[in-house]
């Protein structure tokens, strides 16, 4: 008979509401701090059990769930026996509650009073990490015990919904437990040891696993596989670690040092959350060498560690705030020269003396000169003194642990460059910043430029097509170049991605590989019963896409890896200046504003022609580094006049420049700029902007055309009318043809010979017409892109002679190429996610190619052209695959 029950709440409760995204995002920070640990999650000699807890609100309250036990032998002992049911961690704040409920003083075979866990599992479904432990008379036993364990929905009950007898040692043994709401005669059902689940998950690789020899040896295949500090001798864990490695993971972090021995897998990733705050390398040198030291002499060397994340997520404290900046006296130094090195004085910021000058300014219109001068440069000065502190951190690690290691900081963000230091907004916005990539490279801000995660096609909080995933990883590759040579990205599809659309993983995965990524981590393997967030151990519908694009991969790596692409005679300046000023106003990776969408929608016109393009920012443009490119595409609103002065003279001497509505209108203290009007053969510019959501997926598909263009046939660019989106430009013409006008006789569109060179401008957006022509089901696009839209975004790189370096049919088939000592490697990416009958794959300069094969499906017949073609056909019965032309 039960002596004693009682309830004890072991820790203090972190009140959260998830309901509250900017408090949830806070949370999410704190629990990624924490999985980034070397420790484990689950405490050894505990028996765990994963129970049901998110809370659904405002749902009919379901079920409690009542626990009880009965130790029926216990070698070590005949009792009594204290038993304890721990709840360690759930998935909703509070995360780690710490809850237990306890039965005391049982005899052997004696059941305890059904014990209630309803006060930290409230209704609905999901997750939660709980152990019992076994004592007697404060000892936990380690002898071999057996044990009943019971399950019911009401503490009066008189039969369990559910029994188990386990046997084994006192310490260690894990079980899993379903959710409250469960049906009653679904509960048995439910009852698994992690033993039984870990073998599930290796099961389920059965039919499709990798063989040791496939697994990728140069490409990183990471992920994160919490375990115990014992892991080397829990089953569990070997079974988990045996499916990671089956799947193609040749990475694994968060497994102790002694089971990664064991358990012999190939590589180590580690991770801080913040670089030491320095700029001498000495110190951070002293900061990392301690850890290395422990590396290799658990390894007898550093080579085995091939990731460490140098911060994760650092948006959620970059770069500070400009009262907290103005407060470290180092930094006003710095800041001050900083300026002084842009030519500033005091005067220019509205001071008398350099000692006056602080962080801070104002970007309001209405706002004196000298406080938007202030504001720009503190803005850009936050951002460019971060990234000189890691690149301290980079070079430090490289020093400790080697030049294999991919030193990396997680951007979660890509492409939403900065942070209003300025203001205190929501606390959520912060999430919508990262530093400046390519500054970030140029100043070594990491060896292997790094975002995350993958995007997914079903909305959500994803507000993008995951399509613009194989964009912002060119925009990666072009940023790396500046510098840190490498890149990689999480590939997030543990929380975004739904099980049954496992093909948009591989697509993440394999676009990285295709422009020449070092290394991936699939954000996070858990398993689910080891963490609290984001996990995809049970989604096992994305097993085998995974394991099909990392056996892709392994088999494609030496002509991936070291490869570079085809000569680019074509360029997208990315709109860095006029993100500051909409800095933290867009939603979460949705790009919402009119001229990034514009420029996301130029980019996937010239890939489905087959066009090679990179990414270029105002820093190289200044430092001359558009020569080699015939064709410039430019969609921001505000520039440099430094940059306008460089586009000048490169048209003049040639270049072909492409423009839409507001493009190069203002500067960058947000002025009227009119340096470029003369390039494009107008004069007296204007911008009617239409505020709103250009979200490719959201409001973009909601928009209504502003008006018909109308062609002149004499113009080159066809005599079909279309419908613009977006701003609407008015100006007056000078030197300009008119090509085309707007419904009222306005000019809509203007060619313009400038020199040597040419422009094409557009008083309107072509890239939002491309974007919202396709068709759409259920909001997700199809892949009927409108080709007249496209005839007016390639028009000036056609007529330049440009031309595909590779096509397909059907063109919605991605095809990347990369030369390499080995050959050429053209990734094919389908993006339509259906299996293809017939594709065919023209290379337009292959007269050396000897052989063509795929990484699928092996040697292929191919076909040359008089021109130095070479075509092959072939089925893609998934979504990806590889041809190595040799």
């Amino acid at each position: 008979m039960l002596r004693e029950a009682r309830v004890v709440s072991c820790v203090t409760r972190l009140t959260v509401a998830i309901g509250n995204r900017e408090e949830a995002n806070v949370v999410c920070a704190v629990l990624k701090e924490n999985a980034m640990r070397s420790s484990g999650l689950l405490v050894a000699g505990v028996l765990s059990l994963q129970l049901g807890t998110a809370a659904v609100m405002g749902a009919q309250a379901a079920p409690s769930l009542f626990v009880r036990v009965a130790v029926l032998e216990a070698e070590e002992s005949s009792g009594p026996f204290d038993v304890s049911v721990r709840v360690h961690m759930i998935h909703r704040a509070p995360w780690n509650p710490g809850f237990s409920v306890n039965a005391t003083n049982l005899s052997r075979g004696e059941t305890s009073e059904w014990l209630d866990l309803s006060e930290v599992l409230p209704d609905g479904k999901g997750d939660a990490t709980a152990g019992i432990s076994i004592a007697q008379e404060g000892k936990s036993l380690t002898g071999p015990v057996r044990v009943l364990l019971e399950l019911a929905h009401s503490h009066q009950a008189t039969d369990a919904v559910a029994s188990r007898i386990m046997e084994g040692p006192g310490t260690g043994w894990k079980l899993i437990l379903p959710e409250r709401g469960v049906p009653a005669g679904e509960v048995a059902a439910r009852v698994k040891t992690i033993v039984e689940v870990a073998q599930d998950h290796l099961e389920a690789t059965s039919d499709f696993g990798l063989s040791r020899e496939e697994l990728p040896k140069k490409f990183v295949t990471a992920t994160a596989c919490i375990m115990d500090s014992d892991g080397a001798n829990d089953e569990a864990a070997r079974k988990e670690v045996q499916t990671l490695l089956r799947l193609g993971y040749n990475t694994l972090s968060h497994v102790p040092y002694e089971a990664t021995k064991k358990l012999d897998i190939p590589y180590c990733q580690m991770a801080e959350h913040r670089p030491p705050k320095t700029l001498d390398e000495a110190v951070a040198i002293e900061h990392y060498r301690p850890g290395a030291k422990a590396f290799a002499e658990a390894f007898g060397s550093t080579e085995r560690l091939r990731i460490f994340a140098v911060s994760d997520e650092p948006h959620w404290y970059f770069p500070g705030r400009a009262n907290e900046l103005n407060s470290d006296a180092a930094l006003l130094e710095r800041f001050r020269k900083y300026l002084q090195e842009k030519g500033l004085v005091p005067a220019d910021l509205g001071q008398e003396s350099w000692a006056d000058v602080r962080l801070g300014g104002s970007a309001d219109p209405e706002a004196p000169l000298t406080a938007r001068r202030l504001w720009y440069h503190t803005v850009r000065f936050a951002g460019y003194d971060d990234s000189r502190r890691y690149g301290v951190a980079a070079r430090a690690l490289r020093r400790t642990y080697g030049d294999q290691l991919l030193a990396c900081t997680n951007w979660n963000c890509p492409g939403i460059f900065y942070l209003n230091v300025t203001q205190r907004s929501s606390p959520g916005l912060d999430l919508y910043a990262s530093h400046d990539w390519f500054e970030f490279s140029r100043l070594g801000g990491g060896t292997c430029l790094w975002m995350g995660p993958g995007m997914e096609e079903g909305g959500g909080q994803y507000g993008s097509t995951f399509r613009t995933w194989s964009m912002m990883v060119n925009l990666l590759r072009s940023a790396a170049r500046e510098g840190a040579g490498r890149f990689g990205a999480y590939i997030h599809h543990g929380g975004s991605i739904a099980e049954e659309r496992g093909h948009e993983v591989e697509l993440s995965i394999m676009a990285l590989a295709a422009y020449g990524g070092s290394a991936y981590n699939s954000w996070i393997y858990g398993p689910s019963y080891a963490f609290t967030e984001w996990m995809w151990s049970e989604k096992l519908g994305h097993y085998d896409d995974l394991a099909d694009a990392n056996r892709l991969i392994g088999k494609a790596e030496d002509f991936l890896i070291d490869g570079v692409g085809p000569p680019t005679e074509v360029a997208l300046l990315w709109p860095v200046t006029s993100q500051l000023y909409e800095v933290n106003q867009n939603g979460f990776w949705s790009y919402n504003c009119d001229f990034l969408v514009e420029l996301e929608h130029i980019w996937f016109a010239l890939t489905r022609r087959g066009i090679p393009v990179a990414f270029v920012d105002e820093v190289m443009v200044q430092r001359g580094e558009l020569a080699p490119y015939q064709v410039l595409y430019m969609t921001g609103p505000n520039l440099e006049r430094q940059t306008v002065t460089a586009i000048r003279e490169w048209v003049r001497e040639g270049g072909r420049l492409w423009t839409c509505a507001g493009a190069g209108t203002r500067d960058k203290y947000d002025q009227s700029l009119e340096l470029l009007d003369e390039v494009l053969g107008v004069k007296q510019r204007k911008t009617e902007r239409a505020a709103g959501d250009y979200a490719a997926k959201n409001g973009l598909q909601d928009l209504a055309p502003l008006a018909e263009v109308r062609m002149e046939p004499a113009g080159g660019l066809g005599s079909d009318p279309w419908k613009a989106y977006g701003s609407r430009g008015q100006f007056q013409t000078t030197t300009g043809q008119v090509t085309g006008r707007f419904e009222d006789g306005q000019p809509a569109v203007i060619r313009n010979r400038y020199g040597q060179g040419e422009s094409l401008h557009f008083a309107t957006m072509p890239g939002l017409a491309y974007g919202r022509g396709a068709h759409h089901v259920d909001r997700v696009p199809s892949s009927d892109y409108p080709s007249r839209i496209a005839d007016l975004i390639t028009n000036l790189a056609t007529d330049a002679g440009i031309r595909a370096a590779v096509r397909t049919d059907p063109s919605s088939v991605e095809a990347v190429l990369m030369h390499s000592a080995k050959g050429r490697a053209v990734t094919l990416l389908n993006w339509g996610g259906k299996p293809l009958g017939r594709l065919q794959v023209t290379l337009t300069d292959a007269r050396d190619a000897r052989s063509v094969r795929s990484a699928r499906l092996g040697n292929l017949k191919f076909r040359r052209g008089s021109d130095g073609s070479v075509s092959v056909q072939l089925p893609m019965p998934r979504v990806a695959d590889v041809l190595l032309v040799e």
